[in-house]
């Protein structure tokens, strides 16, 4: 019979993906037209921060490893799997009890009053330079702004 997961890890696992999508969610409060790789990397900056841990109530212990399967769209225009490759080993003396993988495939909606625009395979050569690149006239940072979502601002591809 497969051992029951115990409830300090259960409990423990859901605070560190809550945190994980704190993080993630305040990012794009505050860059509402960040791209979505960079949302995916906060999560794996969340994930990958805390590290192996042991509880000593219940003798378990936890690893939350990350890897990122993004991006192959701009590598001549080859399918993904997902965005987010994440794997749990759950171990009690050594032993382990359970490996679970999940993939995470992350969207977001693209407000009406921030244009599309979707990193290309140049992007990720220029780098810093595409900050300077920007000549378009920018609203105030200080301003609030209020962002609309309907229907139409579908995930991803316009």
């Amino acid at each position: 019979m497969v051992e029951a997961i115990p409830e300090d890890v259960i409990n423990y696992v859901r605070e560190v993906f809550a945190e994980a999508n704190r993080e993630a969610t305040m990012t794009l409060a505050r860059q509402p037209a960040a791209h979505e790789e960079q949302l995916d990397f906060q999560i794996f900056a969340a994930l990958d921060k805390i590290g192996p841990r042991s509880f000593p109530g219940s003798g378990a212990a936890i690893e939350i490893d990350t890897h990122w399967l993004g991006g192959r769209r701009h590598f001549e225009r080859r399918w993904e799997i997902a965005d987010i490759g994440v794997v749990v080993a759950l171990r009690r003396r050594g032993k382990l009890l359970w490996r679970k993988v999940a993939l995470l495939q992350s969207k977001r909606l693209y407000s009406r009053e921030i244009p599309i625009s979707e990193m290309e395979r140049s992007d990720y050569a220029i780098g810093i330079g595409r900050l300077v690149d920007q000549a378009e006239t920018l609203q105030l940072l200080t301003q609030p702004r209020r962002f609309r979502f309907s229907p139409e601002c579908v995930y991803g591809d316009r």
